[in-house]
């Protein structure tokens, strides 16, 4: 969601603010994506994961570009990767939207 309303409000040129709240301190990858077990895969496809809907093969891409040249679309990937590749897609959607968009990041 935050990924989305980076890309909209750089898109349109709307400020926004944007406090992500998240327990482990590193904002994207959430708890469900924390571990670092490579037993723990996701249950769809690496092709299914994108966080663009117009861009099916981005997750894929990401991997081939972070240390795993030979995955595809069919592959179920550890759920670490994808919480590394969340955390690093909203980071770099933060990044791009500098100067429109604020975030900062808070721990209850």
């Amino acid at each position: 969601m935050a990924i989305q309303l980076c890309a909209t409000a750089r898109r349109r040129r709307i400020p926004l603010d944007l406090m992500l709240i998240d327990p482990t301190g590193e904002a994207g990858r959430g708890t469900a994506y924390a571990i670092d077990d490579p037993k723990l895969r996701l249950n769809v496809p690496a092709g299914g994961m994108s966080c663009y809907p117009d861009d099916p093969g981005h997750f894929v891409r990401w991997l081939c570009r972070h240390g795993e040249p030979t995955v595809t679309a069919a592959d179920f990937v550890s759920r670490y990767r994808y919480g590394a590749y969340l955390a690093d897609t909203l980071g770099q959607a933060i990044m791009q939207s500098h100067g429109t968009v604020g975030a900062v990041s808070v721990r209850p």
